[in-house]
């Protein structure tokens, strides 16, 4: 979930009442995935720069809830919602060079790499999540 979310889910009238029966004040991520019955919740708090110097949350006010199981491609046991996939001596990292004309170090890398949306049933993406 985006960070916009968590911090109105923290404040949320239900989560709060729930939370009179923890001891705590603050609502962690702990405490969250026991609510809601899941193994772990997670925070994207990334953020981007635009063109004009504006900072916006990678994530948003969006939220993806999914089955995803922990382990390498060998495994294959569960279907999980999704999966990055890396070609074999990927990323080629090049010997870095000076160019001049940008007056910059340049670090050359070739990645290869693809997600895939294995399991569009074990997932679902809520957009807009908060107002």
């Amino acid at each position: 979930m985006g960070a916009a979310v968590l911090a109105k889910l923290r404040q949320h009238p239900v989560v709060v009442d729930r939370m009179k029966y923890t001891g705590r004040d603050v609502a962690t991520l702990e405490i969250l995935a026991s609510l809601f019955g899941v193994q772990q919740v997670l925070v994207g708090d990334a953020v981007y720069a635009s063109d004009a110097g504006v900072f916006s949350d990678v994530w948003g006010k969006d939220v993806v809830v999914a089955y995803t199981e922990l382990g390498s491609v060998a495994d294959m046991g569960a279907p999980s919602y999704g999966y990055t996939y890396n070609l074999n001596g990927y990323p080629l990292v090049e010997e870095a060079y000076y160019d001049r004309n940008s007056k910059s170090w340049v670090f050359p890398v070739t990645r290869a790499e693809a997600p895939v949306l294995a399991s569009a049933a074990a997932g679902y993406l809520i957009t807009n999540a908060v107002a």
